[in-house]
């Protein structure tokens, strides 16, 4: 799991994508690799990948000598004036995190971007505000004429503040940016379609031979996703709860990274807390709420916040849940408890008390 609540310490995706979880100090991209970046990124632009992209869940990128793809998509704005971005999921962990494969909308909000880890490169009306931590740094090359400002490129980690891209990311970018003019052509011109019956993906590949990107349409892959369960052994706590009548209330549960950053060292992006909210679904308030500190353990936090609520409230009809991995760490406690279950449905009552921390503090930018 990527976004719940924190991703191991090693996975495979680390391992084939060091450059995102790397620990050595901060260098930024070269000269060279800056104008790179921008001349791909302005035949992007070019390419209308806005557009076309609109309608396309994701593409699917397979790097040379890298043992998991890439995965890009379009993340639009909630105005059509505001712009839109790139959002690059470098392996099946960062991908798993995704709104879009966990059956939400493929649009920028606080609550994605605090649990976003990837690469992110942006297409805005026109240069953006920047916020203090990120002024001193490398965020544009020197030089850089004020038009193309508006152009701009960022690294991502769950439960962290955005941060401008090292030299290592930079490179990994410049790969994944290069495959995309192809297929954004092939798509526009109609030469590549998709069965979206069959949730194909665009599927880019290197030719060696050749020295091309090209493209073809593909089965979306497995994600192979480590899952974990809370299972509830002890039969008189089950009992005891059971003895609670079934409510008409239907809940709202998530783990998730509140956008009330904090500076943990200089030089580094700042820390999001971890919160485990708990609110009510149809009037969208919020019931309860824990920050973690330390070494917490999640599953018992879950546990006693469902317990308060069932022993003062009584049992819920149905919770409602982000994502398939939070249901599955779920699924025996509501099945034995005998309440519904629902994910992918929305969690309007917790992504309203996020936006609303974002706006009250007025933080951050996308």
């Amino acid at each position: 799991m990527n976004d719940f609540p924190h991703p191991p310490k090693t996975s495979a995706s680390e391992e084939a994508y060091p450059e995102l979880w790397s620990a050595a100090p901060y260098r930024p991209p070269e000269v060279d690799q800056w104008l790179q970046l921008y001349q791909t990124a302005e035949k992007i632009a070019h390419c209308q990948a806005n557009r076309v992209l609109k309608n396309t869940r994701a593409l699917l990128i397979r790097l040379p000598q890298r043992s998991e793809p890439v995965f890009v998509s379009l993340l639009a704005e909630k105005e059509a004036n505001q712009g839109w971005s790139l959002t690059i999921y470098p392996g099946y962990q960062s991908y798993a995190g995704s709104p879009i494969f966990n059956g939400g909308a493929a649009e920028s909000s606080v609550a994605s971007l605090c649990r976003f880890t990837g690469l992110l490169c942006r297409f805005a009306p026109q240069a953006p505000s920047l916020p203090p931590r990120l002024r001193s740094l490398n965020l544009y090359p020197p030089n850089l004429p004020a038009k193309q400002k508006r152009i701009y490129f960022l690294c991502y980690h769950a439960g962290q503040t955005p941060w401008p891209l090292s030299a290592e990311q930079a490179a990994l970018l410049i790969q994944v940016l290069a495959a995309l003019p192809q297929v954004l052509l092939a798509l526009r011109q109609g030469k590549l379609v998709l069965d979206k019956e069959r949730e194909q993906m665009a599927e880019c590949f290197f030719r060696p031979e050749e020295q091309i990107w090209d493209c073809r349409a593909a089965e979306a892959p497995m994600i192979p996703l480590a899952a974990e369960t809370i299972t509830i052994v002890d039969e008189l706590f089950i009992a005891r709860l059971k003895k609670h009548k079934i409510t008409a209330a239907a809940l709202e549960l998530d783990v998730l990274y509140l956008p009330l950053p904090y500076d943990s060292q200089a030089g580094q992006p700042a820390i999001y807390p971890l919160a485990c909210i708990l609110a009510n679904h149809n009037d969208q308030k919020i019931l309860e709420q824990h920050l973690f500190a330390g070494n917490e353990d999640v599953h018992s936090i879950i546990v006693a916040m469902l317990y308060q609520y069932i022993t003062e409230q009584g049992r819920p009809r149905k919770i409602y849940v982000r994502n398939q991995s939070f249901k599955y760490l779920l699924t025996d406690l509501c099945q034995k408890l005998s309440i519904g279950l629902e994910a992918e449905r929305g969690m309007p009552a917790v992504d309203s008390f996020v936006e609303s921390i974002a706006d009250y503090l007025a933080h951050g930018f996308h």
